[in-house]
């Protein structure tokens, strides 16, 4: 029984090994996507396996401009945000493989393990959005196809993550609240000794992780602090200022 599941997820994975050809969006690529119901826009922040997820304050994607300069005719409201892995030579666990990681909005997630076709899946729709992606030296800017179909069950489904997210609500989509996105990571592997799909190895049901997008593209890991508008600092360096000089006087 057990080599006929391993046979049926390898069936379902073939394409996800296609996408590790390319040098960007690998298939170990944590990915960031932003997009409205015309256009998509991602980012490749690293090597899931390489990224410390205890670390704070960590700059995945630094700034690069306006987020909204990308879209035509749409708000800050327009947009959608999702965060995808799929590492099947996850070896944090010595029992565990195929990791699958998602983010919603909230910070609960209330699940523990899921069908083994509902990972197969997910993984399978993470080949084709990395296909899909390749070529963009870490940066994908297109038509809004590739995640609102794969992930989004063709827009029927937002948040669905193509089966990963159980507890699929309309939290499963981040959005833009003063300037920032905040979004959850949550994680499944495959307990190869007995096949079933459970959490990542030190997850639970919370997050096992946190990482903000702001409106000018930077992409922060956990951050731990209210981050301070570059305006702000300008305005209260000027103060300081106007203070010595009256202090001089």
């Amino acid at each position: 029984m057990k080599k006929l599941l391993v046979s049926i997820l390898a069936a379902f994975m073939v394409f996800a090994v296609a996408a590790s050809a390319s040098a960007d969006f690998s298939d170990t690529t944590l990915s960031m996507v932003v997009y409205d119901e015309n256009e998509e826009m991602a980012f490749d922040l690293g090597l899931f396996s390489g990224i410390d997820f205890t670390a704070t304050n960590t700059i995945l994607r630094n700034a690069t401009g306006d987020v909204l300069s990308n879209f035509n005719d749409s708000t800050y409201g327009d947009l959608g945000i999702g965060i995808f892995a799929a590492d099947m030579m996850y070896t944090a666990d010595a029992n565990k493989r195929y990791a699958s990681v998602f983010a919603t909005t909230g910070e609960t997630q209330g699940v523990n393990s899921l069908p083994l076709t509902s990972l197969a899946g997910y993984q399978n729709a993470v080949g084709y959005l990395l296909r899909d992606y390749a070529g963009g030296d870490g940066t994908y800017v297109g038509a809004s196809t590739s995640f609102i179909e794969r992930m989004n069950n063709g827009g029927n489904a937002p948040g669905y993550y193509a089966g990963m997210n159980a507890a699929m609500s309309v939290e499963g989509i981040g959005s833009f609240i003063d300037g920032v996105v905040d979004m959850y990571l949550y994680g499944f592997a495959v307990d190869m000794s007995t096949m079933e799909v459970m959490k990542m190895t030190g997850a639970t049901t919370e997050y096992f992780a946190h990482i903000q997008l702001s409106s000018d593209g930077q992409v922060v890991l956990n951050p731990n602090a209210v981050p301070v508008p570059g305006a702000l600092i300008l305005m209260a360096s000027g103060l300081l200022g106007v203070v010595g000089i009256r202090r001089k006087k």
